[in-house]
């Protein structure tokens, strides 16, 4: 036979219990023999690892391990014996602590002491030329401060990570370049910034919209600023004026050649005008205001200046406009009057020539346009029950509420007449005094048939007192019957989450005598019991049965059947709180448990011998 084989209880480090008085356990991720004490955990003994020393080999000396903190990793330390010693030979460490900044030194028999710093008298020179980059690169390294009572000269460049110290006036000859951080111009605003110069570069802010020019009490006197100023406001300017006058504000019309900053530039007449110099602008004209565009320059001969509401002069605007003169003459003008009934938007152009200016706004709130029109936002046709909306033409798209059920067609004392729809209309609730379909049969139940459209159903019907159900029935909501169920059929599927039973016991095996169940008289060669379905890699059975072959109860993991017989591939385990045997000295528990500790009682392990 065999010997027996023992094994210590094992596992990681991390989940090592408390041992009872005597108990060993080795963990198996850090190699550790512990041995228990009194079964408290912070009292388990250590007796030893595999990963303090290394075992000499043939061509290795031994080694001593010195761990660090398991929180920190596994790497270590290790104080190692060289592969071949001439003779035995003992180190002698200090009695206590050296000073800071002390070295140790050997005494030549193996002694070490400490030793202050060394001093060095005469020049240190050190021969690695390797630069340096920052300030953990180079032939030097110090990590603490440097003290140096002569002048230091560098041959190539010096490079301050941090800050740079200078007592007196500093000087930069030729050109200087502060780069790669901030550069700070005074600390504190009594410092005054001098700049002699002149600016070579933009003038760009760290930040969009973070840093002003000036403050409310100290401001810059004039700007000067030949290009544009983009500004997305005007701040502290109370307003802006624009006096009403019942004098015309005069603007002085030329004719040039366009320029590409024209808005026509390459189409229509290749003259321009130009107001008061500028080359065909967009205007603004302020309502309550009179304009007088003088064409009395000799340039604008053959080019009467006109307003429409279009570019393409389509539809000319006349209203408070009026002309005087032959364009090209003293005196010549036209001249326009705008009001609050003006249209926002007009277009002065030539009468004779196209596309020669541009457009004008007003700001009023009038809309005269011959292009169609397109309301964004929210509209309000009307704005009382007794305005009248006549809509003349037809609508090209849907009419959609703003709000779901919220809005109606009509009201209860104002219909509208009939109601014409070739589709579908989506009704949630319908009212009506009547209703008739008239292609329904008496008797039959009324069901939703092809695309929603109600008929009767032949395989359903009801008389008023009986409901015959022609095919299958499905119930999709619960069921109760009040009096007994028959099911005469081969197979009945429940497919439920859980089945309730409220019978105490349940009955298999019986067999049909005459259209009722009763045990059977003979043995049907057959097994018993309840088969479970699961997926495990592929559709699998348990079950727990009583097989017929053996006389007894079977628990299999993976069973088939045929013909009610079961053959077990597999058998299952089986979980328990406690086990209890009955044999010939009674009944009694075998496996049990106390508290925590599971007990085996009245069991003989024979270990074998050898």
């Amino acid at each position: 036979m065999a010997s027996p084989v023992i094994q210590f209880k094992r596992g990681a480090f991390a989940s090592l219990p408390a041992l009872k008085a005597g108990e060993p356990a080795f963990t198996n991720d850090k190699y550790d023999l512990y041995i228990g004490l009194d079964n408290n955990s912070s009292n388990n003994k250590f007796f030893g690892s595999h990963r303090y020393w290394l075992k000499e080999t043939t061509t290795a000396g031994s080694g001593l391990n010195l761990v660090e903190g398991t929180n920190n990793g596994t790497h270590s330390i290790t104080v190692q014996s060289p592969a071949s010693l001439a003779a035995d030979y003992s180190i002698t460490f200090p009695n206590a602590q050296g000073a800071n900044t002390t070295i140790l030194q050997n005494n030549g028999s193996g002694v070490l002491s400490w030793t202050a710093s060394p001093t060095f008298t005469g020049a240190l020179t050190i021969s690695d030329t390797t630069d340096s980059t920052d300030k953990d690169t180079g032939a030097i390294i110090c990590e603490g401060g440097v003290g140096i009572e002569k002048s230091v000269h560098v041959g190539a460049a010096l490079s301050v990570t941090d800050r740079l110290f200078v007592g007196g006036q500093s000087e930069f000859i030729g050109v200087a370049t502060f780069r790669g951080g901030t550069v700070r111009l005074g600390d504190s605003a009594s410092d005054d910034i001098y700049v002699g110069g002149e600016f070579k570069s933009n003038l760009v802010p760290d930040d969009d919209d973070t840093y002003d020019l000036g403050t409310s009490t100290q401001e810059w006197r004039n700007l000067y600023i030949d290009g544009v100023a983009h500004l997305d406001q005007i701040s502290g300017v109370t307003h802006i004026t624009h006096p009403h006058s019942a004098t015309a504000t005069t603007i002085t019309v030329t004719v040039a050649t366009k320029t590409a900053a024209h808005r026509y530039n390459g189409s229509g007449s290749g003259s321009g005008y130009f107001l008061d110099d500028v080359e065909s602008p967009f205007i603004k004209l302020v309502p309550g205001q009179t304009y007088k565009f003088d064409q009395a320059a000799g340039s604008n001969s053959g080019h009467p200046l006109r307003f429409y509401l279009d570019s393409g002069k389509t539809h000319a605007y006349t209203t408070n406009v009026t002309t005087n003169g032959t364009p090209g003459s003293a005196g010549a003008y036209t001249q326009i009057v705008v009001t609050d009934t003006t249209p926002d938007v007009l277009h002065y152009q030539c009468s004779a020539h196209g596309l020669m200016g541009n457009s004008v706004t007003t700001d009023s709130n009038a809309i005269d346009t011959p292009h169609d029109a397109a309301f964004k936002g929210s509209v309000d046709l009307g704005d009382a029950t007794s305005d009248t909306i006549t809509a003349t033409g037809r609508f090209d798209s849907d009419l959609v509420p703003s709000t779901d059920g919220a809005r109606d067609l009509g009201a209860s004392g104002l219909e509208w007449k009939d109601l014409y729809v070739d589709g579908t209309a989506n009704i949630d609730a319908l009212v009506a005094d009547t209703a008739k379909i008239s292609d329904l049969t008496d008797n039959h139940v009324v069901v939703a048939g092809s695309a929603g459209e109600l008929e009767g159903s032949g395989d359903l019907t009801f008389d008023g007192s009986t409901l015959a159900v022609t095919g299958a029935l499905t119930v999709s909501t619960n069921a109760t019957i009040t009096g007994n169920l028959t099911v005469l059929g081969t197979q009945s599927i429940l497919n439920t989450e859980t089945l309730k039973v409220e019978d105490s016991l349940i009955e298999v095996g019986l067999v049909n005598s005459g259209g009722s169940l009763v045990p059977p008289s003979s043995d049907a060669n057959i097994d018993v019991g309840l088969i479970m379905h699961y997926y495990s890699g592929s559709a699998k059975k348990a079950a727990v049965y009583w097989d017929d072959s053996v006389s007894r109860v079977v628990v299999g993991s993976d069973v088939s059947e045929s013909t009610s017989v079961m053959t077990a591939a597999a058998y299952a385990a089986l979980e328990v709180g406690s086990l209890w045997v009955k044999d010939s000295v009674g009944q009694s528990e075998t496996i049990g448990v106390s508290g925590g500790q599971r007990i085996l009682h009245n069991i003989t392990v024979d270990g074998g011998s050898f």
